[in-house]
């Protein structure tokens, strides 16, 4: 071969620019072959995004609107009770699956079977908790699965399953497994998910791996094989096998991650992941997910705490500590337009924080398709990704997104420094890892941030009020609170209030009376209320679970107003009503 010349335009009137020009026989004659590089160019960033030609998930309106948790099995009756808590709690939009330990009791293999662990139950065990799990509790669950892994224990064990790898040896996989062929995997996948679904009915399932490898890992060498020594025959093949999985669960499948923009649509959601990257440590550019992955299918949360952390040992100690770094993780879900990750690490607390922050939020955005994607810059502008990418604003990893549907996110990814930006047609001051979002047409209002110097949670939405002050006192709009709290909207203008471990909150929502229920749902008894500048409180009733206020028209009582809102310990205020009450705060109050 040799140089072509630079800027030389051939007999085809093609310009090459640094080409090369190769020189072949065929027959004895003489033919110049030429290696043409074709380069787009655009002042528009999103131009260059390469396009996934894959056909969107069917399944958004399941994958978009819940919550995402594997679950390694283990006894089902403890299981049972911990999913049970799970919805007493008002966490109903979930997606759960069984780890790979729903197979297995100790090393024996977890894939390609339909038999399950006969200590937790085996198949008649395994059926009931499916019917605890979808029927009773009405979670979309499903089981593990791959065609990736294969164990020399399993039942169809043959080494002619297993890939080559170049010298034509056995391809190896995970711990105490080989890598099977996707030719034949593809099979087995045919054959083995419609027997698991008519013994067991899911409406789901984690179909582990095969997001995770790129296709040209897994390359199978054989030269039996149609598509050998090609990574493009794995592609196909692991694209089928999602398809098929689809077709036999009745619902969506989902993959491991971190290579699954290639399988986006195949796959209707993966862990939203890509630990090479770091995204917990470098800058969120987010238009690649926004405009390319995200109208294809629905990646949860960032992965888990582990993938964004890339499995970081960080010192979690402090509840001040892991309070950032859960609101960097939840932060980052939202500017990348992922539904949630059910969050189990750190406390209960953290669970509710989870859900209620991003349920109804992301129900709306995961839906729709970005139409303006923004990037705030030192002085508050929002600059287009073209511009933020060219001046290196977008490092800043403050995000702005509108929807198409109105839905418009905040996300304040800057570890040190706040947000402060006009935001059509709003002031947002976020701190670091803050959010916000909003929906005008519902009354969708998501805050994390920092009212009066300390961090707070609120979520005004159409199904729940949810606030945490965080240890403080907090007010906002709907909802004011020390602590977790939720209040769910029931038929008939009725609410359910539950307060997690005292406390105290109150909901601007209209109530005559309350009744108190116990853990299992039964009424206990009445709870009286109180109202205080626009809210209603329950008055802890010893016992109690959660709260059920019935609604209904509040005769207007005697109007009392203070100046103070808040005091300290020792100060003197005055509250005036149809005379003036002097008060003084107990020096030892809190």
């Amino acid at each position: 071969s040799a140089p072509w010349a630079a800027n030389e335009i051939d007999e085809t009137g093609v310009l090459y620019n640094g080409g090369t020009r190769y020189t072949a026989t065929t027959d004895g004659r003489r033919n110049d072959c030429f290696e043409r590089l074709f380069i787009t160019v655009s002042p528009r960033y999103e131009e260059m995004l390469p396009v996934i030609a894959n056909p969107p998930s069917p399944w958004k309106h399941i994958t978009g609107t819940r919550l995402w948790r594997a679950h390694g099995a283990g006894q089902r009756d403890r299981d049972i009770r911990h999913w049970r808590d799970i919805r007493r709690w008002g966490l109903s939009e979930v997606i759960v699956t069984d780890h790979e330990t729903g197979w297995r009791d100790g090393g024996e293999s977890f894939t390609f079977r339909t038999r399950t662990a006969p200590k937790k139950g085996g198949d008649e065990g395994q059926f009931q908790y499916a019917r605890v799990m979808q029927d009773e509790l009405g979670f979309v669950y499903g089981p593990y699965n791959n065609y990736t892994d294969f164990a020399p224990v399993n039942e169809f064990w043959t080494p002619d399953l297993i890939s080559r790898t170049p010298d034509n040896q056995l391809q190896a996989a995970w711990m105490r497994c080989y890598a099977p062929k996707p030719s034949r995997a593809v099979e087995y996948c045919a054959r083995l998910a419609p027997i698991i679904e008519e013994k067991f009915h899911f409406s789901t399932a984690y179909c582990d791996v095969h997001t995770a490898v790129a296709p040209w890992h897994r390359v199978d060498y054989d030269a039996r094989v149609p598509g050998a020594g090609s990574f493009a025959a794995v592609f196909y093949l692991y694209g089928e096998i999602m398809l098929l999985q689809k077709q036999a669960w009745g619902g969506p499948v989902y993959s491991e991650g971190n290579h699954h923009a290639f399988y986006s649509g195949l796959t209707d959601g993966n862990y939203g992941q890509d630990q090479a990257y770091r995204p917990a440590e470098n800058p969120w550019l987010v238009d690649f997910d926004l405009r390319r992955m995200h109208d294809l299918g629905c990646n949860f949360g960032m992965g888990n705490l582990e993938m964004f952390y890339a499995r970081r040992d960080p010192d979690l100690s402090t509840r001040l500590l892991q309070d950032a770094w859960i609101d960097r993780f939840l932060a980052a879900t939202v500017a990348f337009g992922h539904p949630g990750f059910l969050v189990a690490e750190g406390g209960f607390h953290n669970t509710l924080r989870s859900y209620y922050m991003l349920q109804q939020l992301h129900s709306r955005y995961c839906l729709s398709n970005a139409a303006e994607i923004r990037y705030v810059d030192e002085r508050g502008g929002l600059l287009e990704t073209s511009a933020a990418v060219a001046t290196g604003a977008y490092r800043r990893s403050q995000v702005v997104t509108r929807y198409q549907d109105g839905t418009v996110t905040v996300a304040n990814g800057h570890p040190q420094e706040r947000l402060r930006a006009e935001v059509f047609g709003r002031a947002v001051d976020l701190p670091p890892n803050g959010y916000a979002g909003w929906h005008a047409e519902t009354g969708i209002e998501v805050w994390s941030a920092d009212p009066d110097g300390h961090r707070g949670d609120y979520a005004s939405t159409p199904a729940y009020l949810y606030v945490d002050g965080r240890g403080r006192m907090l007010r906002f709009e709907q909802a004011a609170g020390n602590g977790p709290g939720i209040c769910r909207r029931l038929p008939g203008g009725d609410h359910e209030v539950l307060l997690y471990q005292g406390a105290d909150c109150g909901f601007a929502v209209a109530a005559v009376d309350a009744v108190a229920l116990d853990r299992d749902g039964k009424p206990m008894g009445p709870a009286a209320l109180r109202r205080s500048r626009g809210y209603t409180y329950v008055v802890p009733v010893e016992g109690a679970f959660s709260y059920t206020l019935r609604g209904g028209k509040v005769e207007a009582g005697l109007a009392l107003r203070c100046d103070r809102s808040e005091v300290i310990p020792g100060e003197r205020v005055v509250v005036h009503g149809v005379a003036e009450h002097p008060w003084q705060a107990p020096p030892t109050a809190r």
